[in-house]
């Protein structure tokens, strides 16, 4: 998911889509599959969807950065888009990014930051990389088009419905170290089919523990 950016936060209200904003652009790019940066801003935990309060996790960034959002410069990965005909794309992409992931019974990743960000991060349960895999889809209204340079649009700014609307999911999979020099697997996966809607499902998964 994301935070207040895309349709992560949303996704959560959170859930997983990316950060920043853009506006109606004019003229599409004339190549029907270009790239475009996707802001590899993402959180999850298994209390928004699975009401399962456990862990939470911040993926492609870490939990200082989403204390200190939206200051600061925005991670950001290049991601293929190809044009489905006049009124829409699919976007796929898969990297290596950074993962944190905190043991936390308070409630959902939104409670820790809350709950956190103004008083000091307490130590991660678990860092390290792994792949993140993203795919989704965007439909646009007639005449509303947008090219690589302001493709991304913020959940929380999205334009009025009918215009413009994305469906995603994105997977995290990673085998990260734990302060005690553990190795543990993490899994992490948020479905979220409209800007203007809760997640459809949002879960992060930890196992094992071998040094």
């Amino acid at each position: 998911m994301k935070l207040p950016t895309r349709l992560s936060m949303l996704g959560l209200g959170v859930a997983a889509l990316a950060l920043a904003a853009a506006v109606p652009a004019g003229a599409a790019p004339s190549d029907p599959v270009y790239t475009a940066d996707y802001p590899v801003e993402l959180i999850y935990d298994n209390q928004v969807t699975g009401g399962v309060e456990d862990y939470v996790a911040f993926v492609g960034w870490t939990a200082a950065d989403a204390c200190a959002y939206p200051a600061g410069d925005t991670p950001v990965t290049a991601m293929t888009v190809k044009r489905t005909g006049a009124d829409g794309d699919v976007y796929r992409l898969t990297t290596r990014v950074h993962a944190e992931v905190y043991a936390y019974t308070g409630g959902g990743v939104f409670d820790f930051i809350d709950e956190y960000c103004a008083t000091g991060l307490p130590e991660p349960y678990a860092t390290g990389e792994g792949v993140l895999r993203v795919r989704g889809s965007s439909t646009y209204a007639p005449g509303f088009e947008l090219g690589p340079d302001d493709w991304y649009i913020d959940a929380f700014y999205a334009p009025p419905p009918g215009q413009v609307d994305r469906s995603e999911q994105n997977w995290f999979r990673g085998s990260l170290r734990t302060a005690d020099g553990a190795r543990v697997q993490v899994a992490a996966y948020a479905a979220v089919p409209t800007f203007y809607g809760p997640p459809a499902a949002v879960s992060i998964d930890v196992w094992g523990g071998a040094r």
